[in-house]
């Protein structure tokens, strides 16, 4: 499905529909973002507790990321 079948489909909603579906998406995105997040954090954890990461500084963190 294409976001312009997507949209064309929405269209033929009535206005409380939209609002709704537009409230249930926000939510579940909410949601994903959330879990994303977590599986980041479970990760980091993982990899510390295998030692794969050492600590660092603020400084240091920073010139990573600028390289």
């Amino acid at each position: 499905m294409t976001i312009d079948t997507a949209l064309d489909t929405v269209e033929q909603l009535d206005t409380e529909e939209q609002k709704q579906l537009l409230n249930i998406v926000e939510k579940r995105l909410i949601e994903k973002e959330r879990q994303e997040i977590y599986d980041e954090y479970i990760s980091t954890l993982e990899s510390a507790k295998r030692k794969e990461q050492k600590p660092e500084t603020v400084d240091e963190f920073l010139k990573r990321m600028d390289e």
